[in-house]
């Protein structure tokens, strides 16, 4: 078997061969965090991005997954090959992510207890935040931690899981070790109770920016997914909550990623999500009249 740090390298080789290069040497957090859900920068990513992920597994044996959002490439490795994941391996390998997975949800519950007393501190966030000038938006739904504008994220039923922090530079942040899958922004939905009438439309976008804007030209209830891999999930889960409701998808159009790579994520993840609920999709005008 090889060392720890000998896997790290291996899978580092394997994703540069798939077309992923970290930045910076990310072997030794590979090893640190193995088991564990790594984010990191790309050669070619726009600054204050980390498309690329990784987990690298050295128990009960060696292997890992990894990937680039924006670039849509997924892989495997095995120190012997991806043909070496046998059914014993894979499920020698289920097993332990399994257990894993139960210790994971077991701190996101703590979690979402501690982000709720966050949330309750926080004051309304103020209009004249750095952030909110530069997108010319009003902060609805908002709250501010300091210089922090937080946007709380929750499940379909409304119980906080996550929040966002984005910095007066535009930088955002996840709370480390809590819940994403499935957890988003939202404005006007009534998620708390089970009494409600389902909305005529509800709109879903990636960004919360993005989605106040559309909310002050619509007056509908909005969502932000946070990026293109909760688009789907999302409105399947809208969809679950408020069947008769019209789900339209507010795409961003990634026109710089799809000349460099070929492909559109902000478009195609649309397309899914929307393929996925039978809803419908908003493009930029600009893409509509080029």
């Amino acid at each position: 078997m090889n060392s720890p740090f000998d896997a790290a390298r291996q899978m580092m080789d394997a994703m540069a061969k798939a077309g992923i290069t970290p930045i910076d040497d990310i072997s030794n957090q590979l090893v640190a965090k193995s088991g564990k859900f790594l984010r990191f920068r790309c050669i070619g990513d726009k600054s204050g991005t980390k498309n690329g992920f990784a987990i690298l597994y050295l128990i009960p044996a060696q292997c890992g997954i990894f990937g680039h959002w924006a670039k849509q490439i997924k892989g495997k490795w095995h120190p012997y090959g991806k043909s070496f994941l046998t059914a014993k391996y894979q499920k020698m390998m289920y097993e332990f992510r399994s257990q894993q997975i139960n210790e994971e949800q077991a701190e996101q519950l703590r979690l979402s207890a501690v982000f709720q007393a966050h949330i309750a501190s926080f004051r309304a966030a103020e209009p004249n935040h750095p952030y909110l000038r530069k997108k010319g938006i009003q902060p609805i739904g908002l709250l501010q931690d300091g210089h922090c504008l937080v946007a709380p994220m929750t499940d379909i039923f409304g119980k906080i899981w996550n929040y966002q922090q984005i910095l007066s530079n535009g930088r955002k942040y996840y709370r480390s070790g809590a819940r994403r899958k499935e957890t988003f922004w939202s404005f006007g939905l009534n998620l708390g109770s089970p009494d409600h009438s389902d909305p005529q439309v509800i709109y879903v976008g990636e960004g919360v920016a993005t989605m106040i804007a559309v909310h002050f030209n619509t007056w509908a209830p909005v969502v932000a997914a946070m990026d293109t891999s909760g688009l789907k999930a999302c409105g399947l889960a809208l969809q679950g909550r408020f069947p008769s409701t019209k789900i339209v998808f507010c795409a961003d159009d990634d026109a710089a990623t799809a000349k460099r790579i070929g492909k559109n994520p902000g478009l195609s993840a649309a397309e899914a999500a929307a393929a996925a609920v039978g809803g419908w999709i908003a493009i930029p005008r600009s893409r509509q009249q080029s």
